[in-house]
């Protein structure tokens, strides 16, 4: 008799046991289903943006928005991303182009797996009239592969003026200026925000190159009265 309530409290344990274990998995479960249906409810602009979140908490990623691609076939990416030789189907790549760095992140170990410097050309937007833009973009010719052009067309360009957008192209700034017989602005014309790919801003003005605006106060020395 005490063999068989011993039995039955045996199966009873057992049977809680495997309730908690059966809890435990439908939980694990739903959670992960829910994060899914969150994730496909996700615009990719947002995927990305909780992507970068979460990479930011183990590694300082460049502070602008990059171009996320997702690793689906390994030994293709590898071919076109040789050093990269350790890339898995799953990885997410990182290009950031200001910043000249691709970031490869693996999610499922939560690190960054590798990082790469990138050679890219620098993007130069030219704003104006479409006429002195493509005048501007004929003399910008002369730097080759070296930089990208992008057109804006904007009315109501005044001056012509060479602005570095972040500041961190000084000597390509200074290049691109010197060529078109531009100065180097301060700031950009009110109301114009550049591209987000865009590093240098070449405000082209139809009425000429100079940044400087025309005085409109008299100079006393040339324009006194001559005397009898």
């Amino acid at each position: 008799m005490a063999r068989v309530r011993t039995t039955k409290r045996v199966l009873m344990i057992l049977n809680i046991v495997a309730l908690i274990g059966l809890t435990a998995s439908t939980t694990v479960l739903f959670l992960k289903n829910k994060d899914l249906n969150e994730q496909v409810g996700l615009t990719s602009e947002e995927q990305n943006k909780r992507l970068v979140a979460e990479i930011n908490e183990v590694y300082d990623l460049p502070d602008e928005e990059p171009v996320v691609a997702k690793v689906t076939d390994a030994d293709e990416f590898k071919k076109q991303y040789a050093v990269f030789d350790n890339a898995q189907v799953g990885d997410y790549l990182l290009f950031f182009r200001k910043a000249r760095l691709n970031v490869l992140y693996r999610q499922s170990d939560k690190k960054v797996v590798k990082t790469a410097d990138v050679v890219v050309p620098i993007t130069v937007e030219l704003i104006g009239s479409e006429a002195a833009m493509t005048a501007a973009e004929e003399a910008l010719k002369e730097f080759g592969n070296q930089i990208t052009v992008v057109k804006t067309k904007t009315d109501g360009i005044t001056q012509s003026f060479v602005f570095d957008v972040d500041q961190d192209q000084k000597e390509e700034t200074d290049s691109v200026a010197k060529q078109l017989s531009y100065e180097v602005g301060t700031t950009l014309p009110a109301g114009f925000t550049p591209g987000a790919q865009t590093e240098i801003v070449v405000a082209v003005s139809s009425a000429g190159s100079s940044t400087q605006p025309v005085s409109s106060t008299p100079d006393p020395a040339t324009t006194a009265e001559q005397q009898p």
